[in-house]
């Protein structure tokens, strides 16, 4: 991917973003994704050396342990996060989910539990989730696909709740029939 490709990805010509303008929640929305391609990659080199040290005598165990690596490998490329028409995007490896800004009553930290820290908390090695309140109900819900360190979720939760009072400020958009009507 292109470093144009990258800015057209997080930009988007999206008038949210040109109106904020904010290289920090770009730079922080561009870090989700970094931690799970980083273990990934660890992962897939630990079982390719694995597979290399032991080919001769247990292939299958060798080959059981980094296929899986490497499947999670390409799979985490796919995790991302960008703000598209007032909506934040969050790509995971398997499903993409979409929140509206004007329905979110605030964005919060959560310890990341999960995969990558075998259903543990994560709180002391310092890795947190964004966690997420909508209007319609009082109940949160964790974004594990937002898994980055706590320092980049933190700035990102404030980022985040900056703009949803934004967007939440800003008055819904005319159409040409009610224009028409005056």
């Amino acid at each position: 991917m292109l470093l144009s490709d990258r800015e057209d990805f997080y930009q988007n010509g999206d008038p949210l973003n040109q109106r904020h303008n904010d290289r920090a929640l770009a730079s922080d929305l561009q870090s989700i994704g970094r931690i799970p391609r980083l273990l990934s990659l660890t992962w897939t080199i630990l079982g390719g050396l694995l597979v290399a040290f032991t080919f001769p005598a247990i292939w299958y165990v060798s080959f059981a342990i980094f296929l899986p690596a490497l499947t999670s490998l390409i799979l985490s490329m796919r995790v991302k996060a960008r703000i598209d028409d007032g909506t934040l995007v969050v790509r995971s490896y398997f499903r993409t989910s979409s929140i509206n800004l004007k329905d979110v009553n605030f964005f919060g930290v959560d310890d990341y539990v999960g995969l990558w820290t075998l259903g543990k908390s994560s709180f002391l090695i310092g890795l947190a989730q964004l966690d997420v309140t909508v209007n319609s109900g009082s109940r949160s819900k964790g974004l594990p696909a937002t898994l980055t360190r706590t320092r980049v979720t933190k700035s990102l939760v404030e980022n985040l709740n900056i703009v949803c009072e934004a967007e939440r400020a800003t008055p819904p958009h005319s159409t040409a029939s009610e224009s028409n009507t005056e």
